[in-house]
């Protein structure tokens, strides 16, 4: 036990070098600046399932609404009767499937609404053979369609904006007319029979305005409302819906939100650490996930594509001096079972290594206070000292020189850590690390740490991995560790060597022990995989699977409650 923990220490850190270049060689070719690290294609099936979930919403919130609307003349016999005022009540929409959806290249969905028990009620006036009809009449439908073509675009904010391009009532449904008012007999049926008539221009002129304004103003406010760039400490549902309210709150009172929100962000981002299991990434709270979509979403044979962006950085940082490559989405119909195909370039990992480096987010202190770790920093043990195995024993010149001391290492990576996707038959999933240690005692007279040498390691490793439905679980086999001592009066090469070579095998075991659990991946909450399958290919993983939305957000979206 104690010699895992004395070669883990030894191992955790990567080779020293000279005038490193800022971007690893690995990644030094991949010049697509501002091109997509995530190319995402709802299919057919994902394209249903969130037009009913959406639509249920909407709709909800269009016949509450007060949208302005024309009155309708209805033509009786030879004369007309004026309704208007209208107020419009929805059943149930959960007792039966109501949307169905035809995909429009490049960039429309057809959506009808069908089935849908609705009731209208509007102020009547004009006269039906010399009668006064003024009252109220009420429509009412227990299978009204309405059709409408959805136009899907990018926002000056890169997220996506929707449009209604058409908006009507559909054919093949049925309904019956009431009346409260002062005819009765024959003017009264004429008035019913000429309702139902023109139901289809009512129900019409009653319903599109609001669908329009639930949809380009009511959704999309809320759509511009989500920032695309979301802090890796702050992607839960409480975290995002305060952020809309508090936005909507600052538009109403119109205040200055940018401003605002953008203290707010830092403020949130300050006092909350992105958690994964096992490691520590408590420094990634300032690190940034970039949802934003790069290009105009496009609608195709095989679903709806939205090419999004994908960088990890932080806030206020550059761009990133690397892109992603150019990896397609499959051009066939392979993932039509699925809801969700997802192309994640290993931009994104990369993206994160390359700004968590800038920032020291991998930089590690190993002292005797380290738990688990603390008993074996010395460079020299026996029984009085609590333990009988330490670094001095695998580093003799080090324990000679400097005897019956504490050690403290400190590690810092020297250059962005890289990961490759690649298939197995092109060598298989790689990571690569170069780094350097310094190595202190702490028993000084003076007080102070003293630095005695250092050496750096290179690690180069490749992984087998698959998907869960919100984990990467990983199994690492490491390929080289190479120690180089840069104080080789202290740290001597083939002492370095040997420490490296009993090493290898102890340091693989250890971090397939920390890989056991997974590690999360950075989905938008919007969405929840369910049984995600993974493919490696060049660059990229290939993500396939089912999902389900986030309702309590989808809800805060959408709802009637932000509506006010």
């Amino acid at each position: 036990m104690h010699l895992l923990r004395l070669l883990v220490v030894l191992c955790v850190v990567v080779c020293h070098g000279q005038d490193l270049p800022k971007v690893p060689a690995a990644l030094a070719g991949d010049h697509s600046l501002g091109g997509a690290g995530v190319r995402g294609r709802l299919t057919h099936k994902g394209t249903r399932y969130i037009t009913e979930v959406l639509s249920k919403s909407l709709l909800s919130v269009a016949v509450a609404s007060d949208a302005p609307h024309a009155p309708v003349d209805v033509p009786v016999q030879s004369s007309s009767v004026k309704l208007s005022n209208f107020k419009l009540k929805l059943g149930d929409l959960s007792l039966t499937k109501h949307a169905s959806v035809e995909l429009l290249p490049p960039n429309q969905i057809f959506v009808i609404l069908q089935n849908l028990d609705l009731t209208l009620t509007s102020e009547i006036n004009g006269k039906v053979s010399s009668e006064e009809s003024a009252g109220q009449l009420i429509l009412h439908s227990k299978n009204y369609k309405v059709e409408m073509a959805v136009k899907i675009t990018r926002n000056d904010k890169n997220t996506p904006s929707f449009s209604v391009e058409k908006c009507k009532s559909g054919q093949g449904w049925e309904s019956e007319a009431e009346y409260n008012g002062k005819l009765s007999g024959a003017q009264l049926n004429v008035l019913k029979a000429s309702a139902t008539k023109s139901a289809s221009e009512i129900f019409e002129a009653a319903l599109c305005p609001r669908i329009v304004n639930a949809v380009e103003g009511h959704l999309n406010e809320r759509m511009s409302l989500l920032d695309p760039k979301i802090s890796l400490a702050a992607t839960t549902d409480d975290q995002l819906i305060e952020d809309i309210k508090s936005k909507l709150s600052k538009r109403r009172h119109q205040r200055d939100i940018l401003t605002d929100e953008r203290s707010l962000r830092v403020r949130r981002a300050e006092g909350q650490a992105f958690n994964i299991s096992t490691f520590n990434l408590g420094r990634a709270n300032n690190l940034f996930l970039d949802y934003s979509i790069v290009s105009d979403p496009r609608v195709t044979q095989f679903g709806v594509e939205i090419d999004s962006n994908g960088e990890i950085s932080l806030k206020t940082s550059e761009k990133t001096p690397f892109g992603p490559i150019d990896v397609p989405l499959p051009q066939n119909d392979n993932g039509a079972d699925s809801m969700l195909q997802i192309i994640v370039s290993d931009f994104i990992p990369n993206t994160l290594m390359f700004h968590g480096h800038d920032i020291g987010l991998f930089n590690t202190r190993v002292d005797p206070s380290t738990p688990q770790f603390g008993s074996i920093m010395r460079t020299s043990c026996d029984l009085s000292t609590g333990s009988l195995f330490c670094i001095g024993d695998l580093l003799p010149t080090m324990r000679k020189q400097h005897p019956n001391q504490r050690v403290a290492m400190h590690f810092k990576t020297i250059q962005a850590p890289v990961l490759l996707f690649r298939p197995a038959s092109m060598g298989g999933i790689a990571f690569s690390l170069l780094g350097h240690i310094d190595v202190l005692t702490l028993d000084n007279g003076d007080g102070k740490d003293k630095l005695i040498g250092a050496f750096g390691i290179e690690i180069a490793a490749n992984m087998k991995m698959r998907l869960t439905n919100t984990m990467v679980k990983g199994k690492v086999n490491l390929e080289k560790i190479k120690l180089t001592s840069r104080s080789p009066k202290v740290l001597l090469q083939e002492e370095l060597d040997d420490a490296g070579l009993l090493g290898r095998e102890v340091l693989q075991r250890m971090v397939n022990d920390i890989l056991k659990d997974g590690i999360p991946i950075p989905v938008h909450p919007l969405f929840r995989l369910n049984k995600p399958k993974v493919k490696v290919i060049n660059r990229a993983l290939l993500i396939q699977a089912d999902f389900d939305l986030n309702e309590r957000l989808m809800d805060e979206l959408t709802g009637n409650h932000l509506f006010a």
